[in-house]
Formats: C-alpha cells, sequence, structure tokens
C-alpha cells in the first residue's frame, strides 16, 4: 500500500528530527511532502498532488514516531478493510511508555474529551477498537475517503475540523481504528501546531463543543442556546466561584457570550448531512465517553498515578535538594555570623527594638480592640504589624517576646533559605542557587534592618522571596501544581504573606499591588486565583486607611514603618557584609572575603 507521510509545520529543526524519525522506518514511506498547515494541506490533496497515494500519514513538525510505528499501522490498515482512519498512541519523548493521548471522544454534550493521558502505559487500553475521533496528528488516513468526507475543509476552529472530519468518514460508513501497537512521540509543547487536547486552550475546547452541539442537534437549539448563553455563563460562574474553580469563570463567561454573539452564524456553519447520516448520529452515541472515561479524563489532569511518579524518578531525582546541595550548613554559617544578634534575654531593645507584652491577651488587644493605649488612649484601629507582632508571639506563647529576640538572630539564614525556595524554580545548580541566596542574605537593606533593629522591614524582606515562589506556584510557573486544592493552598499562603509584607514595609505595598496586577494583565485565565490575593491586606488597611485619611486627614501616614523611630546610619562595605559596624583593618579584610565570590 503505498503512503505519503505529510508534515505539517514550518520549523526547520522540528521537521528535520520528524525527518530522521521518518528515515528511521523499518517500512519507509513511499514520501515526504511539507505543508505549512491544514489547509495548504488541502489545498495539496484537492489538487492531487498527495491524492495519489492510497493512505495519508499525518504528522505534526516535531512527532517522532517509534521505529516500528508505520509498519504497525499499515498492518493494522490491512487486517481491517473498512478502516480509513488508523489511530496511534500518542507518547512522550523519550519516555515511550508514559500515554499523552490515545484517541477521543465527547460527552452527550458535545464536550470534546480525552479519556486516555497522563498515564502509564501498561496495555491497559489495548482493547479500544473503534473510536468517534482521534488526533489528526500522528494517525493514518485513506486518500479516497478523506476526499469524500471533505478533507480538512471543515467549518470550526481546528479542534471542530478534527471531530467534524470523522465523524463524515464515520457517517460514510467507515471505521476509525484504534492502533496500540504504533507509538509517536509528541513534542513537549505545542509549538505551531496544536497534537493533543491538551494543547488547545479552555475557550477553544469550549467553542468547539458549542459548534458541535450546534451542528449535530436542532437548529432551533442552536438559537435559543444562544439568547440564554450569557444568562448561564453567569450561573455557572457562580457555581464554580463557589465549588472554588475560579479558574473556569472567565472560560464560562467568553463562551457564553461567544455563542451569544455569534447564535446566527453557526447556523451556516453546520456540517451538510442527509436524512440518513443524521439518523446514523443516534449510532454514533455508543462511542461516546462513559463514566469511566469522564472520570480518567477529569484524574488525567489532577495528579499522576503512583507508576508514573516511578517512571519519571530519574528526571525528579535531578533536582538539587536544599540539603544535598548544604543548605543547612550554611545557614549554620550565617547563624554564626549574626553572632552579635545571639539571645541573650527574652527580650530585646534598641533601634526599632521594644519588648512586646508579657501575655498573648495583651498583644491581642493591642491589635484586636479599637481602644489604643496611646497617651490618654485613643479610639483608631490598630496598626496592622500588630497582627504580625501577635503572630511571633504565639510561637513562644509562653514568653511572647522570645520569638521576636530569635527572629533578629536568625534574620539572615532565613532569608537565604527563603531566596534559595524562589531561585530553585528557575536553576538546579547548587552553585548559582547557593551564590544568589547568600547574596540575598547579605543584601544592604536587610543587614542594614538587623542591625538598626527595624522588625518590619526585617519580616518584608525575609517574606517577599516566599511571596514571590507561593505567585509562581498561583501563576504556574516552573514545577506547577496539578490540583485546583493545592492551588488553594498557595493562594491563601501567598494572600497572608502579601498582609505581613505589607504591614512589615508600608511602602511595598504599591509595589506588592503593582506585581499582582501585572501579573493578572499577563495571566489572565488565572485571574479567578489572583483576586484573593490582596483580601487580607485589604482587610488589615482598610479601617486604618479610612482614618487616617478621612479622621486626620494625614493619608501619607499609611505609609510610616512600624516601631520606634530611629535615624538610619550609615554603613561601610565591610560593615554591611558582617552584618555590624564592626570596625578595624583585620575586620574588613575578612570582610572582603565572602564578597568577591558574591560579587
Amino acid at each position: 500500500m503505498a503512503v505519503a507521510a505529510v508534515i505539517v509545520g514550518t520549523d526547520e529543526s522540528q521537521i528535520s528530527q520528524t525527518r530522521s524519525a521518518l528515515s528511521e522506518q523499518s517500512t519507509p514511506a513511499d514520501g515526504i511532502i511539507l505543508a505549512a498547515n491544514l489547509e495548504q494541506a488541502q489545498q495539496l490533496l484537492t489538487s492531487q498532488e498527495i491524492g495519489h497515494s492510497a493512505w495519508l500519514w499525518i504528522l505534526a513538525a516535531g512527532m517522532v514516531p517509534q521505529p516500528e510505528a508505520l509498519a504497525n499501522l499499515t498492518r493494522a490498515a490491512e487486517t481491517s478493510p473498512s478502516a480509513a482512519w488508523l489511530a496511534p498512541k500518542l507518547v512522550r519523548p523519550g519516555r515511550v511508555r508514559e500515554l499523552e493521548e490515545f484517541g477521543r471522544t465527547v460527552n452527550r454534550f458535545w464536550q470534546p474529551i480525552s479519556p486516555v493521558g497522563n498515564e502509564l502505559d501498561q496495555g491497559q487500553h489495548d482493547h479500544r477498537e473503534d473510536l468517534l475521533s482521534a488526533s489528526i496528528f500522528g494517525s493514518l488516513l485513506r486518500t479516497d475517503a478523506l476526499l469524500a468526507a471533505g478533507g480538512f475543509e471543515q467549518r470550526g476552529n481546528n479542534l471542530t475540523i478534527q471531530y467534524r472530519l470523522a465523524v463524515a468518514m464515520r457517517l460514510a460508513g467507515n471505521r476509525l481504528l484504534a492502533a496500540p501497537s504504533a507509538r509517536v512521540a509528541v513534542p513537549e509543547s505545542a509549538g505551531e501546531v496544536q497534537v493533543r487536547l491538551a494543547d488547545f486552550s479552555p475557550l477553544q475546547q469550549s467553542q468547539a463543543q458549542i459548534q458541535l452541539y450546534s451542528g449535530y442537534h436542532n437548529p432551533v437549539f442552536t438559537l435559543l442556546g444562544g439568547l440564554v448563553a450569557p444568562l448561564v455563563a453567569a450561573l455557572a460562574a457562580l457555581f464554580f466561584l463557589a465549588a472554588k474553580r475560579p479558574e473556569r469563570i472567565g472560560v464560562t463567561l467568553a463562551a457564553g457570550f461567544w455563542w451569544f454573539f455569534n447564535g446566527f452564524a453557526l447556523l451556516f456553519k453546520r456540517p451538510k448531512l442527509g436524512v440518513g447520516q443524521r439518523s446514523g448520529l443516534t449510532a454514533l452515541k455508543t462511542l461516546y465517553a462513559t463514566r469511566e472515561d469522564r472520570h480518567r479524563a477529569a484524574q488525567s489532569g489532577i495528579e499522576q498515578p503512583a507508576a508514573i511518579a516511578e517512571a519519571n524518578l530519574e528526571a525528579v531525582t535531578e533536582r538539587v535538594s536544599f540539603a544535598h546541595s548544604g543548605g543547612y550548613w550554611i545557614m549554620l554559617a550565617l547563624a554564626a555570623v549574626s553572632w552579635q544578634f545571639w539571645p541573650k534575654d527574652a527580650a530585646v531593645s534598641g533601634g526599632g527594638l521594644a519588648p512586646l507584652g508579657d501575655s498573648l491577651a495583651h498583644l491581642f488587644s493591642r491589635a484586636g480592640a479599637s481602644w489604643q493605649q496611646l497617651g490618654f488612649g485613643v479610639a483608631a484601629p490598630s496598626d496592622p504589624f500588630n497582627w504580625v507582632l501577635f503572630g511571633f508571639g504565639l510561637i513562644t506563647f509562653w514568653a511572647p517576646t522570645l520569638s521576636v529576640t530569635i527572629f533578629v538572630f536568625v534574620i539572615k539564614p532565613l532569608a537565604f533559605g527563603a531566596a534559595w525556595r524562589l531561585l530553585s524554580l528557575v536553576s538546579n545548580r547548587p552553585w548559582l542557587l547557593t551564590t544568589g541566596a547568600l547574596t540575598y542574605a547579605f543584601w544592604p537593606a536587610l543587614t542594614a534592618a538587623q542591625s538598626e533593629g527595624r522588625i518590619g522591614t526585617a519580616v518584608a524582606l525575609v517574606l517577599l522571596p516566599l511571596f514571590l515562589f507561593t505567585l509562581a506556584r498561583v501563576l504556574q510557573f516552573g514545577a506547577s501544581p496539578r490540583r485546583s486544592v493545592q492551588t488553594w493552598t498557595w493562594v491563601g499562603t501567598g494572600s497572608l504573606l502579601a498582609a505581613a509584607i505589607s504591614a512589615g514595609a508600608p511602602s511595598l505595598t504599591p509595589l506588592v499591588a503593582l506585581v499582582i496586577l501585572l501579573l493578572a494583565i499577563y495571566r489572565f485565565k488565572r485571574i479567578g486565583y489572583l483576586i484573593w490575593l490582596p483580601v487580607p491586606l485589604l482587610v488589615m488597611w482598610i479601617p486604618l486607611g479610612w482614618y487616617l485619611t478621612a479622621g486626620l486627614a494625614h493619608p501619607m501616614l499609611l505609609f510610616t514603618e512600624p516601631g520606634n523611630p530611629n535615624p538610619s546610619m550609615q554603613y561601610l562595605l565591610h560593615q554591611l557584609l558582617l552584618g555590624t559596624p564592626t570596625s578595624g583593618l583585620f575586620a574588613q579584610w575578612v570582610s572582603y572575603a565572602p564578597a568577591i565570590p558574591l560579587l
């Protein structure tokens, strides 16, 4: 049987990668043809430039079929004369036992579903035969059946095109079969061509669902559904908000209004089916997603099974750990450098520091009451930093001030650990992580805050890397969480960190707000999570802000630091590096030794 391989894409390096894999096939293709996209492939198909081949093997640039892939596909086609579409297993590059996708289906509302994915291939899906649809890319298609079904010139987005082509071929009496012995590795990212269902955005999948539903149901439903779609979307958004699924809110609203404004256009884009073909749609319901398929599809986007975790053990162990890189020893050394701050008593004072109250009740009265014990007393909201101090008191509840004393001593080790954690998102090189974290630990502003007893500034600078780390988790930068519940954990942690940073260094509040705003614009689909980040911050600041603005007419007082007022000191370089105003020639020379690698 004559087979032509069609490589879709324009990236030369990816095309070369796919060409190389084709040259290693045990059963080589009879020809290789390049197409920039499916539209160009359709033009070549109708112009008979590739129509002479009995079969077409459609590959996206960057796909790497296994050496026996084409042989197994053609063998499956020869044993099933009625087959017009053979779909292989789509696997991960370099890990061919990990399934990315193996056929597609829909639920009764025509929502696209990939029932197989993100799981270890142990032959559990080899029993699959007839499929409702599959990814065009990687599949082997019979040319005459493809032309009779209209080719790639279906109406809708790229996802809709693939589903409608599969349905059209099935309604014409052809079979779409799974070929479990054939494996094709897909690129890590979507790139130019969307191969897997997961490569399509949630909005594209929702639009495809609307296009499919309106195309295969009564046209009256299309018009009526479009009219009420915004209202239904708003009600669904409230449900997702209550169910803690804010990532679905924006997509649901966008899809509802898209249906509303495209209701009439969808009527003219319906596939033209005869009476017999429309009755054949009922027979396709046997290929709809089962309850098990829907459950598996939901689980594939939540967490990996233990089998894949074991298969990825080697990749996971490549990540450097804090302990193995000597992080705890470095923290101990940083504590030794801060020997002059060793807690010699339960309380510490001087600079911007003063002992806290002698009990938790005393601290809580300063944080939670509106009557402030200043002078003869004044009715005013408390400083937001009082809540941070109350948190310190909870750590050593038997002696609330002791926790502040210990914190001043371990400021540098804590800053080092926080910065190391943040940098681990972008690098796994121990020397780079250690150098970057040490640079932050010896940051002049942090050193000055420790030396001058500016407890608010120290708290803010220690927590700042952790806040950025939680933001990265929420926005799925670096190693992102796969579970919605885990994302909410990061949202809650990030919101508390933002509140503590703002309370400790009020001048950083506009910066924190700006960062959240810019990230919300950059990752708009995650705005459902980001809108909750400033809630604790606002709850802490609104009462005091209203009091200072409307009551005292001094809004700039919002940016004053907590603690006793004291003038800033001017430090020399070696004093900043050592964290103390130590003088002397020997101290200067010793301090320059760590300065060299840091610089």
